[in-house]
């Protein structure tokens, strides 16, 4: 495999990404619809639905699995080592880097068990030797997924027939995806211009709609010279002022907004409503990211049923953390393990949310630099 899994191996491995979420991920391997052009592997974070893609390529041609495990690894390893994020969007990061799962689990349990063995013949991160089943929801999840990404294809094929005829035309048919290419769609949904000829921060078209809703939300929206905020910003600044509705978020984010920035916006929409107070950590990082400075009126929209629900399960464990801490305000791994692990194995991935986003906009004593 050259120089793939000396290139996986180097990777930053953290167990929580900045954003506060474990640093898990489901893959599986599926054939593109309509095509004989190959495969697709095709990872998804299961809480914020980011998803990374590798193909189009042959990896299922075998019956054999082993067989098919050979074909997958390559594939498997090089989509994180190609994929690079800035995490600075989020936290105070290292700006672009690659990162590898903390763990991973697939939805074919022999598949993984056959993944599992070929890790081992090249030796991989011996943790990731050990590739996971998925559960039923992360199963739902990555067929949900899965249909919505293909929705989309469809939709770019549509517009010239000829592109799937070809492995070159529906490889370029998945790079105009914007949750396969870190710089957005090659060309803007609305206007049909070239992306290079789009402002910087979000890569779409500032047509005068979105011009007069960045003016109502007291939002500049960059020049093309570069600069970048990335996209906290615009959405907190959509929810605070509760102008964040799917019309709005598709004029800053484009139509594959519900794959790029949906989990992003459903937490700030739940950090926005608990209104974190001053010696939080969500405070001080809005506050050292500037997100508040000249923001119009604070008017986030009334929380939905949904909504109440999930803000009342973050106040409860608080309630919970607080009562574990006693007088300490830091909590360690040992804490939250010791939190988290009642709630037994079937609820880890959900009550982990909660848990991060608790600890996340309670008083810690963090200050703003």
């Amino acid at each position: 495999m050259d120089d793939t899994v000396p290139n996986f191996n180097g990777l930053s491995r953290p167990e929580i990404i900045p954003s506060g979420r474990p640093n898990h991920w489901i893959f599986t391997v599926r054939q593109i619809p309509l095509t004989l052009f190959g495969d697709l592997l095709f990872a998804v974070h299961p809480q914020s639905h980011f998803m990374l893609m590798k193909g189009p390529a042959p990896m299922l041609t075998s019956e054999d699995r082993v067989v098919r495990a050979e074909t997958i690894v390559p594939h498997l390893l090089q989509t994180f080592v190609d994929y690079k994020a800035d995490w600075s969007t989020v936290s105070d990061g290292d700006g672009l880097q690659a990162i590898a799962p903390w763990t991973w689990a697939t939805d074919d349990t022999d598949l993984a068990n056959a993944i599992s063995s070929e890790l081992k013949q090249p030796g991989a991160i011996e943790a990731l030797c050990s590739v996971g089943t998925c559960s039923t929801e992360e199963r739902g999840l990555l067929r949900d997924n899965w249909s919505r990404l293909i929705g989309s294809m469809m939709k770019i094929l549509e517009k010239d027939a000829r592109r799937a005829r070809s492995r070159k035309g529906m490889a370029a048919a998945l790079e105009e995806l914007s949750i396969n290419n870190t710089e957005g769609p090659l060309i803007c949904y609305g206007c049909l211009r070239d992306r290079t000829a789009l402002p910087a921060l979000l890569k779409r078209c500032t047509g005068p709609r979105a011009l007069t809703l960045a003016k109502a939300v007291n939002l500049t929206l960059p020049t093309g010279d570069g600069t970048s905020e990335g996209t906290m910003k615009p959405i907190r600044r959509l929810v605070v002022t509760g102008k964040d509705t799917p019309e709005n978020l598709q004029l800053f984010f484009g139509p594959n907004w519900e794959y790029t920035i949906k989990a992003s916006h459903e937490e700030a929409r739940i950090e926005v409503l608990l209104d974190p107070p001053t010696g939080s950590p969500s405070y001080a990082m809005t506050a050292n990211a500037g997100f508040g400075s000249d923001a119009p009126a604070w008017s986030p929209r009334p929380a939905s049923e949904v909504e109440s629900r999930k803000v009342a399960e973050v106040t409860e464990m608080q309630t919970c953390i607080r009562q574990h801490l006693g007088d300490r305000k830091e909590p360690t791994n040992d804490d939250m393990e010791a939190i988290v692990t009642p709630f037994g194995p079937a609820c880890v991935e959900s009550v982990l949310w909660v848990y991060h986003l608790a600890v996340k906009t309670m008083d810690r004593g963090v200050m703003p630099l």
